[in-house]
């Protein structure tokens, strides 16, 4: 059996609990049939994607979703071009729900050594970071949080 998780790669102890149970379990969190890890309600369907507010968000986020397909895969080259398009959609439908007015959009895939992610399964991050006061050149300015996106 493949790995569905790596718990090297759980970012504060909370989460490394939870993917350790995962990984004891052995089955994949974001396939439809095991989807009852995640906290968080679906905000969304498109096609055989969905979106949903992630529960363990990186530090710096205002907003932090992630988008997940029905099916198991892994790498680039498994999907199509319907899961570009509902993938976009999604992103399009949260830009205009939230009023997102700038963010990224990441996404790992294949082996969890080289991505840093902790789920094999693909899935995408809309990442909107917070705004916060700094001073630059003298004067007070808002600006955006450094949000980190490991890889690796």
């Amino acid at each position: 059996m493949k790995k569905v998780v790596d718990v090297r790669n759980a970012r504060t102890p909370e989460y490394r609990k939870v993917i350790e149970k995962i990984a004891k379990d052995g089955k994949c969190p974001f396939c439809p049939d095991n989807f009852n890890y995640h906290t968080r309600k679906i905000l969304r369907r498109e096609g055989r994607w969905l979106i949903t507010r992630n529960f363990h968000p990186y530090p710096g986020t205002r907003y932090h979703f992630i988008l997940i397909g029905e099916k198991h895969k892994t790498r680039v080259a498994h999907l199509t071009a319907n899961d570009f398009a509902a993938i976009g959609q999604l992103v399009q439908w949260a830009e205009k729900e939230y009023k997102i007015q700038g963010g990224a959009i990441a996404m790992r895939f294949g082996n969890t050594r080289y991505t840093g992610a902790t789920v094999s399964h693909m899935h995408c991050h809309l990442i909107v970071p917070k705004l916060e006061y700094r001073k630059i050149g003298g004067k007070i300015q808002r600006v955006a949080s450094v949000v980190s996106f490991p890889i690796g």
